[in-house]
């Protein structure tokens, strides 16, 4: 298993395709599997939030969800990594849940938007096994969610809810699912439905997805963005001057 420490984290730095061989693989065992995709500002924010860090450090994979940890990486550990966004993960894991007739279940977001995001998936990979999916607005009905989940037996749980929510929830109830491995998306659902679009690949490869985001939610994205990308940078700036 090929890892790299970096900011506090242990990263799962893998290839995408050697990754999603890798979750294949760890099909095989009894063990759930949890996966964090990690960005800079999930990074601020765990620093701030002791039990978004400890979750993260407890989870089977941690993915180098942004441009901004690889060229963090670059300065600091000299080594190549790997970018495996949440998003990319989740279109790999689709085309997996074919080959090997894996169900799966979406949980999250809005209802007309995870109502939609289904629906496109179904229209892209027809003879894909959806179990089920519910809205992120199940609070109070805990219970009855994860019976009809267990009911419908899907393998693998997509949840595309914020932080520390997603993690809170796998916290206090990812025992009581037999899932075999749980993903936690983000605002993923929001571009799978069409809400939003993603950026095009080289806006990506240059660090500058967070920008095409902003511009498509400034009001909500604008202050979060300039506290987050500047801390993180600070953070950066600050360990590379210590060692070197």
């Amino acid at each position: 298993m090929n890892n790299i420490k970096l900011l506090g984290f242990t990263f799962t730095n893998l290839e995408i395709n050697k990754l999603v061989k890798y979750i294949n693989f760890k099909f095989k065992f009894k063990k759930k599997i949890i996966i964090s995709t990690v960005n800079a500002a999930k990074i601020i924010q765990s620093k701030n939030d002791k039990f978004l860090n400890n979750f993260i450090k407890k989870s089977s994979i941690v993915t180098i969800d942004g441009m901004s940890i690889v060229f963090a990486g670059k300065l600091l550990s000299k080594k190549k990594l790997h970018r495996v966004s949440g998003y990319d993960l989740m279109e790999k894991l689709f085309i997996l849940s074919l080959k090997k007739k894996i169900s799966l279940f979406f949980l999250g977001s809005k209802k007309n938007v995870i109502k939609q995001a289904v629906k496109n998936v179904k229209k892209k990979y027809p003879k894909i096994h959806i179990s089920g999916f519910n809205d992120g607005f199940f609070w109070d009905n805990e219970k009855q969610l994860i019976k009809r989940i267990n009911k419908l037996k899907p393998k693998i749980l997509l949840i595309g809810m914020t932080s520390p929510t997603q993690e809170m929830f796998v916290q206090k109830y990812g025992n009581s699912l037999n899932v075999k491995l749980i993903i936690l998306l983000g605002g993923s659902f929001d571009v799978l439905s069409g809400k939003l679009q993603r950026a095009p690949i080289l806006l990506q490869n240059m660090g500058l997805e967070w920008a095409f985001r902003l511009a498509q939610e400034p009001r909500r994205l604008f202050w979060r963005y300039l506290t987050t990308n500047s801390q993180f940078i600070y953070m950066v700036l600050k360990q590379y001057l210590r060692f070197k």
